[in-house]
């Protein structure tokens, strides 16, 4: 599987913190929960994933691929508090941590385990509860993408993609409770799929006007 390049990170740090300042200037003080909405984020990828022994289910691995982007969003702000904002710092600590081996034993809540044998629940509930600690893990957030049937390369392509609406929300009273997420019948972000369809060579100001 391709690796994140440096480049690709720098520049969803770069749109997440511009983001971040459209919600708060001041985001980097403020402290806000990262890791709890990593734990949500992570019981609504499980519902997509089905889980529900009791019960035929079939997966929704489109969906269960937004949750993951979603998952991704917060990471990204948490690695950039942890790092003062500086997106070189990530990238050093992100390289640190991506190339864990799959190998290694790792203790948790007096269990243990390594990455090789975990199952995707089970990968998912491990995210979930180093999240729950305060902790990023890189190698198995990509053990986690990859299980949805995300390429970095694809992961990036629907980061950007969400950011452009996520920026548009903010702009259009998302905050403050005024923006209506239901056009003409469907959410925005069905809007969204269709025009990355559309042209999957988009670009950011060119899904912002169709947004518009």
């Amino acid at each position: 599987m391709n690796k994140l390049s440096d480049e690709h990170l720098i520049e969803m740090l770069e749109l997440q913190d511009k983001l971040n300042c459209l919600i708060n200037p001041h985001w980097l003080s403020a402290k806000y929960p990262w890791q709890r909405a990593i734990r949500v984020e992570c019981a609504e990828l499980t519902e997509h994933l089905g889980y529900k022994w009791w019960k035929k289910q079939e997966p929704d691995m489109e969906q269960a691929q937004i949750e993951v982007v979603d998952i991704w969003h917060f990471m990204l702000a948490s690695m950039l508090e942890g790092s003062q904002g500086s997106p070189k710092h990530v990238v050093e600590e992100w390289h640190r941590g991506i190339d864990f081996p799959e190998l290694q034993q790792i203790s948790l809540l007096g269990k243990s385990f390594c990455l090789k044998g975990l199952t995707m629940h089970e990968s998912v509930d491990i995210l979930s509860a180093f999240a729950s600690a305060g902790y990023n893990f890189p190698s198995l957030f990509e053990k986690v993408m990859t299980g949805v049937g995300l390429t970095w390369d694809e992961l990036r392509r629907q980061y950007l993609a969400k950011n452009v609406l996520n920026i548009f929300r903010q702009r259009n009273g998302y905050k403050d409770g005024t923006y209506i997420k239901t056009w003409h019948g469907r959410e925005d972000n069905e809007w969204l799929a269709d025009f990355m369809a559309q042209d999957p060579a988009f670009t950011a100001a060119g899904l912002m006007e169709k947004l518009e």
